[in-house]
């Protein structure tokens, strides 16, 4: 019985220090010291947050596929980021992604998109879980398609890192 009690008071007392459950959050590892203040809107100060995207890469799986619903080709891109300890994370941000000829002198892309990272919905409607890539389904013009195509990305992170990665792609025929 005394035993019951004496894990009874310490369980009390770890539950009541501060930073476990019992205590306040607000200073805790995910926060700059200030109440309120969530990992999408960090300072300058935490830019050294060992988490946020370091590289980026388009991964092989980017593909030419045919999209379920309305029968139209897409580019299915899978961009991949990854932390400085070299795993796949998250990021935050926004993502540029611009379809060129391979190995193309020209500055122009053939076709762009823009996708809003930083809104919460946005990146989780594009993260899959199963690859941990973020999946675009980018619509184009048919005709503008090179014989070999070759996808850019351009990465700005709400730390202000900016990140870029190509991958040419094969055509199925």
């Amino acid at each position: 019985m005394a035993r019951n009690f004496m894990m009874l008071l310490l369980a009390i007392g770890v539950l009541g220090s501060p930073g476990c459950a019992g205590g306040s959050h607000d200073q805790g590892p995910l926060s700059n010291g200030s109440a309120g203040t969530d990992l999408a809107h960090r300072d300058a100060s935490d830019a050294d947050w060992p988490y946020w995207p370091r590289r980026m890469r388009i991964h092989p799986l980017t593909q030419l596929a045919t999209d379920r619903d309305t029968g139209q080709l897409v580019i299915e891109t899978r961009v991949e980021f990854f932390d400085s300890l070299g795993h796949t994370t998250k990021g935050i941000g926004q993502v540029l992604v611009d379809l060129h000829a391979a190995r193309s002198a020209e500055t122009e892309p053939l076709e762009t998109w823009a996708l809003n990272l930083a809104d919460p919905q946005v990146n989780a409607d594009h993260y899959d879980d199963l690859t941990r890539t973020y999946l675009f389904r980018l619509e184009f013009d048919p005709l503008v398609l090179p014989d070999r195509p070759e996808i850019r990305a351009y990465f700005r992170s709400s730390d202000g890192r900016r990140l870029q990665a190509e991958q040419p792609f094969q055509l199925k025929k």
